[in-house]
């Protein structure tokens, strides 16, 4: 029997002649079980086709539609083919072969836990194109055994999500995809959501006042210098006071409360696509105390936006605990990132004479360094070194090969063999000190001998 609010996932992700991909590439979303996996971290250079991916997920995306009988509904993509413009776009012109997306979807499965096997595959969302228009000449649903079936709740949030002020009275929450695909779209405004979860918690307590204090203690693990839930004030607007008074956010950190406008961008960054989602999804679920752990898919266009580098170590770990079913699929540049995914589903795009290729399951990086990780086929830098260091080196060697050196080539050579030796050999704090000690230790026992 279906539960009441079955989960839907991504498993696999197909596309043939759509913008940088031509001959047909498919994204890995699934384990070697075929279970789905709750994090996957898409790397690769900027063009390389990573937004473009996403972009295709949130178009395959299964929504209900009823036929002009009005009988059962039954599935189709999430976009209009012929209504939405960013189609257009995505199609890749003078291809030679048609034009494919397909997308394979897990049903009623979980991700607590490891997760339970799917109660049933959604075996391919068919959809072929044709033409410069992007018209929809086809889709077939194959079969798939389901007593009932639902939208799948998918959220987007775009490399230019940002947050828009005093927005929430215009209507009901937009698009949920949106903001993936419109650069100007922006996010409702965090604080007006808070205030509104708090108005609501006055209002009728129980599920709403669980909602808000849900949402403080997640805002307060993401953000670094919040420590706890109690740190993220809200203070309800004060109208019979003279003069009245706005309701407010404010966040205490160690230099005092501070209001969310007065925060870094990082910070606000995260608090808006934080709260967006943590609102919709207690919005999806009525409210209810368990909102959060409720099943999801979320697509985030560089996860690592804004943040620094202690923050990227520890995001992935505060998500996975807030939102235990949501299924992540994020696309980052940070190395850091890939290092705090080496046991999730990575996954690089890369150019190959002109077209973009889908590696999954790259090379296993378990417990390297970010600088081999830099110098992998991940990221394929050749060298971790600044490009002056880097030319102090090849001005060396060419000096070295050199069959006979003048006396100007010797002293240049001696010149750049004394920066090379002052360049740092240790890695971190604690090696630091210990190569001071070795050099300590050193001069100690030169001068010694020097003496006798």
């Amino acid at each position: 029997m279906a539960t009441k609010q079955p989960s839907i996932y991504f498993t696999e992700l197909a596309l043939q002649n759509l913008r940088c991909f031509g001959e047909r590439q498919v994204l890995r979303l699934h384990d070697e079980q075929g279970q789905p996996c709750q994090w996957t971290l898409i790397l690769g250079n900027n063009g390389a086709g990573k937004t473009t991916l996403l972009k295709c997920l949130a178009w395959m995306r299964p929504t209900l539609d009823h036929d002009e009988g009005g009988t059962a509904p039954r599935a189709k993509p999430g976009l209009d083919a012929e209504d939405d413009a960013v189609l257009e776009g995505l199609l890749r012109q003078n291809a030679k072969a048609a034009t494919s997306v397909s997308a394979q979807l897990a049903y009623g499965g979980s991700l607590v836990n490891g997760g339970q096997r799917p109660s049933a595959i959604l075996q391919r969302y068919e959809v072929a194109l044709e033409g410069s228009k992007g018209k929809l000449s086809a889709f077939n649903p194959s079969s798939y055994e389901v007593e009932e079936f639902h939208d799948m709740r998918l959220f987007c949030y775009g490399a230019g999500r940002h947050m828009e002020k005093d927005n929430l009275d215009r209507g009901e929450l937009g698009d949920p995809v949106q903001n993936l695909f419109s650069m100007g779209s922006p996010l409702y405004d965090a604080e007006e959501l808070l205030l509104q979860l708090d108005y609501q918690a006055r209002g009728d307590g129980g599920g709403a006042r669980q909602s808000l204090e849900a949402t403080k203690r997640l805002l307060a693990d993401l953000l670094p210098e919040v420590e706890s839930g109690e740190s993220v004030l809200v203070y309800s607007p004060k109208p019979l006071k003279s003069p009245p008074e706005p309701g407010r956010v404010m966040f205490k950190v160690p230099s005092g409360e501070v209001p969310l406008g007065a925060l870094s961008l990082g910070y606000q960054t995260m608090i808006a696509w934080a709260t967006d989602l943590a609102f919709k999804l207690f919005q999806d679920n009525k409210g209810s105390a368990s909102s959060l752990k409720a099943p999801a898919v979320v697509l985030v266009d560089e996860i690592d936006l804004h943040l620094h580098p202690s923050w990227q170590r520890k995001l992935k770990g505060y998500l996975t605990k807030h939102f235990p079913n949501v299924q992540f699929i994020c696309t980052a540049h940070s190395p850091l990132m890939a290092q705090e995914f080496e046991d999730e589903n990575l996954v690089v795009v890369k150019m190959v004479d002109g077209e973009a290729h889908i590696e999954n399951g790259p090379e296993s990086i378990k417990g390297w360094r970010v600088d081999q990780i830099l110098l992998s086929e991940l990221y394929g830098l050749e060298e971790t070194r600044s490009l002056e260091v880097e030319a102090w080196f090849k001005e060396r060697d060419q000096l070295l090969a050199k069959p006979s050196m003048t006396a100007k080539d010797k002293s240049r050579l001696k010149a750049l063999d004394q920066r090379i030796e002052q360049l740092p050999v240790w890695e971190s704090e604690s090696s630091r000190t210990a190569f001071k000690v070795i050099e300590q230790y050193a001069d100690k026992l030169r001068d010694a001998g020097e003496a006798e």
